[in-house]
């Protein structure tokens, strides 16, 4: 209606949609992941997931949690995306750790209790993710800090932030298992 409305053709109009898909499919590659993770859930992957952890013996919520930060931390420092909040935490971490918790009390937890949980592990994403990207030289936040230290006039390696992140990136796991026992 826009294009219409000032006087463009309807080929302009298309093609003017057609450039804006091509250059952010991206966007639209994302926007793919909600469905799908829909028909995964829908096909039983929370089940699942449940089943697995209700088979291993003395496994804890803060357990799953802590191995989460470990395995998020390692894939950062491979610059491997394994997900985020609604490809990976929702529909499969969240259910073991709730399912874990369950196990673990052998009765139904509270809603309070499955919030702080969800909160919990959505946590866990967030400082796995945050601290483990700069652990990747190619990083975009490690280019971005080479960056602005070369804006400064200061020589810096990529290499070097990357060191220098390991050291918080550590501390960070070390507070993460803390905060999960």
């Amino acid at each position: 209606v826009t294009g219409l409305v000032s006087h463009m053709d309807v080929m302009t109009i298309l093609e003017t949609l057609g450039k804006a898909f091509v250059d952010n499919r991206m966007v639209s590659l994302f926007i793919l992941t909600l469905p799908m993770v829909g028909m995964i859930e829908r096909f039983g992957l929370k089940t699942q997931a449940t089943r697995l952890i209700n088979r291993i013996q003395g496994i804890t919520s803060g357990r799953i949690m802590s191995v989460y930060l470990f395995i998020r931390e390692v894939a950062g420092l491979a610059s491997i995306r394994i997900g985020g909040h609604p490809q990976f935490v929702r529909p499969l971490m969240n259910p073991m750790v709730q399912a874990a918790a369950k196990a673990k009390y052998k009765q139904k937890i509270e809603p309070v209790d499955e919030e702080k949980l969800k909160a919990h592990i959505a946590a866990m994403e967030n400082y796995g993710n945050f601290f483990g990207q700069n652990l990747f030289v190619g990083a975009s936040g490690v280019l971005l800090i080479v960056a602005t230290f070369h804006s400064l006039h200061m020589e810096v390696k990529a290499v070097e932030i990357a060191l220098y992140s390991a050291p918080i990136a550590i501390v960070v796991l070390i507070v993460g298992v803390i905060q999960n026992v």
